[in-house]
């Protein structure tokens, strides 16, 4: 008898917006801010993406990411980093079930006050 094998995949925007999700569930993260390709695709060649500050690569079930956010003034940036590097990888790969390779987190800004 021959074994079935059954293999899921997950779109890239699928795994952005889990991100997306792990980045506003981290304490200090306020948003994901479009970075310079976001504002290339949105003004130069009129292309809008829905979940702008995040860029998925997915190869052989392995994903990289890179996420731009912006954070709350007063937090340690480096920690809020780390937190939300373990928080999009445990829900990535809890959800998928695809492996995460790495997080990069760029902090394209600071948000001071209440918007």
């Amino acid at each position: 008898m021959s074994e079935i094998t059954e293999e899921i995949m997950v779109s890239e925007e699928e795994v952005a917006r889990l991100a997306h999700e792990a980045a506003l569930d981290t304490k200090g993260i306020s948003a994901t801010v479009p970075g310079i390709t976001d504002a290339i695709n949105k003004n130069i060649l009129g292309k809008s993406a829905e979940l702008d500050g995040i860029r998925v690569d997915v190869e052989d079930g392995l994903v990289s990411l890179e996420l731009y956010v912006e954070v709350v003034y007063g937090v340690k940036i480096p920690s809020a980093a780390w937190k939300l590097q373990e928080n999009v990888k445990k829900r990535i790969e809890q959800e998928t079930g695809y492996k995460v390779d790495r997080v990069n987190v760029h902090v394209q800004r600071v948000r001071f006050g209440a918007e």
